[in-house]
Order: structure tokens, then sequence, then C-alpha cells
């Protein structure tokens, strides 16, 4: 629970790439998710991480309010859900 990020290439076993997530208090409960070809990481402080997958670059920071999050978030048509302790948020149009 680092904040390193890892693509292995899975028929050689090498690093593709390697991405370092800004470092804070909390860490990572929630399983990274793949949706298209961004990377959603969401530490348990409620700051969700988005990184190209083909490259690892970081393209996106996002605080929900400073809530306590564990769960992993869930996309259905075209909307990301998120669930906190105390709410569930939808963001998308």
């Amino acid at each position: 629970d680092k904040g390193l990020v890892t693509k292995i290439d899975v028929k050689t076993g090498k690093q593709i790439w390697q991405t370092e997530l800004e470092k804070a208090r909390m860490g990572f409960s929630a399983s990274p998710i793949l949706a298209g070809n961004h990377v959603y990481l969401t530490r348990e402080d409620g700051v969700t991480f988005v990184i190209k997958e083909d490259d690892g670059e970081i393209v996106s920071k996002n605080t929900l309010a400073e809530e306590f999050t564990v769960s992993t978030p869930v996309f259905a048509d075209g909307q990301i859900l998120v669930r906190t302790m105390q709410a569930l948020y939808c963001i998308g149009k």
C-alpha cells in the first residue's frame, strides 16, 4: 500500500510502467478498476486517481468531500458510482 501502480506484461512478466501516486495517511482498500483506457483507483480518504492504461500518466485526481470509503467504484451507462460510509455518489451525465 505504498501508492505504486505497476503495469506488467502477463506473457513476459516484465514491467511496462510504474506510477507513484500522491502519498497520504490513508491507503487503498478498493480494487483498481479499468474502464475504457483508464484505470481508476480510490483511496480510503475519498480521493480517486485516474491514470492512462497505456502509459500510467495521471490524468485526474478527484476528492469526494474527504469521506471515508473502502468500496470499489462501479461503472454503469457512462457514470461512476462510489459508495462512502455516508453516501452513494453518482458522477457523470
